[in-house]
């Protein structure tokens, strides 16, 4: 039987999973000597954003977590392919995730598929095309000699 977590505690597990993801991908540009600013710079940030999502203070002192803006998260989400776990030890299941590569369809690009034409499609369609010129030339040609034809006669 499921239980439901409470919403309170729910949030706060997502703010450490979050933070947690936010810490790993500043440890890992750490590793590789890369840039912060290049990072924060693909998720729509500046270079001074980005550590606050790993550790922050408050006026008094202590230790908070900045919480990103959802086109933030969306945007990590979607380059990165992250998945966002929140655990419960207190009722079942016994974790939550969540992402965006999962989802029906999937972002994940799909195999693109021949534009090419089949050689019975391209003349049908061709066929067409010139069926379609030939009643624009002659209902042009239809226009101009009704229109010669009433200027002789004006």
């Amino acid at each position: 039987m499921h239980t439901p977590i409470n919403p309170e505690v729910f949030r706060q597990r997502a703010r450490v999973a979050i933070k947690q993801k936010f810490e790993a991908l500043l440890d890992e540009v750490g590793r590789a000597k890369g840039s912060v600013q290049g990072t924060a710079k693909q998720i729509g940030l500046s270079h001074t954003m980005l550590p606050l999502y790993v550790k922050a203070k408050t006026k008094q002192g202590r230790e908070k977590y900045n919480v990103p803006s959802a086109d933030v998260l969306l945007a990590a989400l979607l380059k990165w392919g992250w998945k966002i776990r929140v655990e419960d030890t207190g009722g079942t299941p016994g974790w939550c995730e969540f992402g965006l590569t999962d989802m029906e369809g999937g972002l994940e690009r799909r195999k693109t598929e021949s534009t090419q034409m089949s050689l019975f499609d391209a003349l049908t369609d061709l066929d067409q095309q010139i069926d379609s010129l030939k009643k624009t030339v002659g209902r042009a040609e239809v226009e101009v000699q009704k229109a010669l034809a009433h200027r002789r006669t004006a």
